[in-house]
């Protein structure tokens, strides 16, 4: 998948989890987030799940319920 690919299907799932996640489970007050950090894939996947953690915590620190990206 290419970055932009993945940006937008991570953006439609957190739109989609925060929409309907807590109608769906029989609770429409209950509001549910998702934050994503979207990273290309590396040849070391240690660097990958680092940075893609890191983009994560970043997204999260930005308000949460956002999705953050290696540029």
């Amino acid at each position: 998948t290419s970055p932009t690919g993945a940006a937008r299907v991570a953006e439609r799932l957190r739109s989609q989890v925060r929409e309907q996640l807590g109608t769906r489970v029989g609770r429409p007050d209950l509001t549910i987030t998702i934050s994503a950090g979207l990273t290309p894939c590396t040849a070391d996947p240690d660097t990958t799940v680092r940075t893609a953690d890191h983009l994560l915590y970043e997204a999260k620190r930005s308000g949460r319920n956002r999705n953050a990206t290696a540029v």
